[in-house]
């Protein structure tokens, strides 16, 4: 389980989260969903503590897999992965699996965006750690290597117990990776669905379409 009490976090001009609090249960891929601007990243930020925050936020080892790939321009895709990864670590499987394994050694100015994304998936994913977050992770992958992606991502996940946080915009992508949905709003969570179902994407689109038209 990873908590976090009463978590305060303000920017100069606007207030994220005042008293949040919220637990993570362990061998969960819980998807993080809400408007431009209602914390979701900031959220991931504290758990990583790449920000400063007023509250209780269990410290626990990470790995991050952001919304842009950060690779080093001068080394290939296979000696940034060895630089976090080691030098032994075998990535040519996960590699295959995702579609890159040719591009291994490449430099970064020589992959598409999806291409080097991917790279930064495979680098976040076997990083070992407790913690697993990613912020949009499937923005710039094309739509059918978006959902083979997802799919082998998932299945791995599965089989690894591991706990994941993701934070998305996609409702699509939401039910696809979760076992739990939370909609935050105004720095509160204005849903927590932990029966992700056939039924989910539905009731989301209910309920997100019809905040926007309120």
């Amino acid at each position: 389980m990873i908590k976090i009490t009463n978590l305060t976090k303000n920017y100069p001009k606007t207030k994220v989260f005042n008293q949040f609090s919220i637990e993570f249960r362990e061998g969960e891929v819980t998807c993080v969903l809400g408007e431009s601007g209602c914390g979701k990243t900031t959220l991931l930020n504290v758990i990583a503590n790449l920000t400063d925050y007023e509250g209780e936020v269990d410290r626990v080892k990470c790995s991050y897999v952001f919304q842009t790939p950060n690779l080093f321009y001068n080394l290939t895709a296979r000696e940034n992965l060895a630089l976090v990864l080691g030098k032994n670590a075998d990535v040519d499987g996960f590699a295959e699996v995702l579609g890159v394994k040719g591009k291994l050694d490449s430099y970064p100015k020589r992959l598409s965006g999806g291409e080097a994304q991917r790279v930064a998936l495979i680098r976040g994913v076997m990083y070992s750690a407790d913690l697993l977050l990613m912020d949009e992770p499937f923005s710039s992958l094309d739509l059918s290597v978006k959902y083979r992606t997802m799919n082998v991502l998932r299945e791995r996940f599965k089989k690894e117990n591991k706990t994941v946080i993701m934070v998305t915009h996609d409702i699509h992508e939401a039910v696809t990776m979760a076992d739990r949905i939370i909609i935050l709003s105004g720095g509160k969570i204005v849903y927590d669905n932990s029966e992700v179902n056939e039924k989910t994407e539905k009731e989301l689109f209910g309920l997100l379409i019809g905040k926007n038209n309120n």
